[in-house]
């Protein structure tokens, strides 16, 4: 279930690069025009941790939002490691519909995100209009000449940021740390998945065709709403599916001895 109308909103359990900042548009545009409910689209749930913890948890969720159908993203694993840790699911569970929201091609969750970071660097992302065949082929040979650098690799959290230098001599034990955390953190979400029972949508789901995804799982979507989802989906356009052709030979290695 997406939108539940008895609760105070939807909590999207996931990781970063998993496709949840398009599941909170499509939750939020679905609660506004399929079920009338007024939504107010929070965002990700994040930490000042130099400041008390449930303190923070506690103002986030307590402020009613005016009664607002609160769409959240829960996908610092920071935040959920502290909740899972002080039981606080067993609460959000009672006031909140909450699902599981993961990517079923692990490449890609590590992957995606310094390519993204290099299309920016282009400045092919500004707009869609960009996205010429021409200027994708440019993109793409010029990354397969040029590949990104294996440091670039991060799970995009601050826990991260100290990223080595490209000339560091520990590449492997980088990356092999990078691969292991992104493990432990989604393992963690399916632990409390199975634990509450929640149901789980994959960002493959949607991926292509978020219509075809809404009509599957909202009984009866209105075909006004449909039209709304649809401004949802807006997709870089590689040339290549297989993200690790852009990437130092490094990473692929790893990838290859942990059979992603």
């Amino acid at each position: 279930m997406l939108v539940d109308k008895n609760k105070k909103g939807t909590i999207i359990l996931s990781n970063y690069r998993c496709g949840g900042t398009q599941m909170l548009h499509i939750v939020e545009r679905i609660a506004e025009h399929h079920f009338d409910l007024k939504p107010i689209n929070l965002g990700e749930v994040d930490f000042k941790e130099e400041s008390d913890l449930l303190e923070q948890v506690y103002s986030f969720l307590s402020k009613g939002y005016n009664k607002k159908y609160q769409v959240i993203l829960l996908n610092n694993p920071d935040v959920i490691t502290f909740l899972n840790k002080i039981n606080f699911f067993d609460e959000l569970v009672e006031d909140y519909n909450i699902f599981c929201l993961t990517r079923k091609n692990k490449a890609r969750t590590l992957l995606s995100l310094p390519l993204w970071e290099a299309f920016i660097s282009t400045g092919l992302f500004d707009t869609p209009e960009k996205w010429t065949k021409d200027n994708m082929i440019k993109f793409h040979n010029d990354l397969l000449k040029n590949p990104i650098p294996w440091n670039h690799i991060s799970l995009g959290h601050k826990n991260d940021f100290f990223k080595p230098k490209v000339e560091d001599k520990n590449k492997y034990t980088w990356l092999n740390w990078i691969v292991r955390e992104l493990h432990l953190q989604q393992s963690l979400n399916h632990l409390i998945k199975l634990k509450y029972k929640l149901p789980e949508y994959f960002y493959e789901d949607y991926e292509d065709s978020v219509v075809t995804f809404a009509k599957k799982n909202v009984k009866g979507i209105k075909e006004s709403t449909l039209k709304y989802l649809k401004q949802t989906n807006k997709k870089i356009p590689y040339m290549s599916s297989d993200y690790s052709v852009y990437f130092h030979e490094a990473i692929i290695k790893v990838l290859k001895e942990w059979r992603i």
